[in-house]
């Protein structure tokens, strides 16, 4: 026979880990609705939030997220303004 404490422990620490790998789902999913889940730019590869980009119609991709920069950089490449 185990030893009863060696039992306890293996008990709590199996809950603690089983808590742990519950709760992230539940994160990703509360990132997902606030917009904060991090995008890939498909332009330049630059990592941002999703609430930040822009989704646009591209010609041969359909409609996509892209940064700021490559929004400005592709659809106003003469303005001196920068998008926030």
């Amino acid at each position: 026979m185990s030893d009863p404490y060696t039992l306890v422990l293996a008990f709590v620490l199996g809950l603690l880990a089983g808590r742990l790998f519950e709760a992230w789902p539940v994160q990703r999913a509360w990132l997902r609705l606030k917009g904060a889940m991090p995008h890939r730019c498909p332009s330049c590869g630059h990592w941002c939030r999703r609430d930040k980009t822009r989704f646009v119609q591209h010609r041969t991709a359909g409609w996509i997220f892209i940064c700021p920069d490559c929004y400005d950089e592709q659809y106003h490449p003469f303005s001196k303004e920068k998008s926030q």
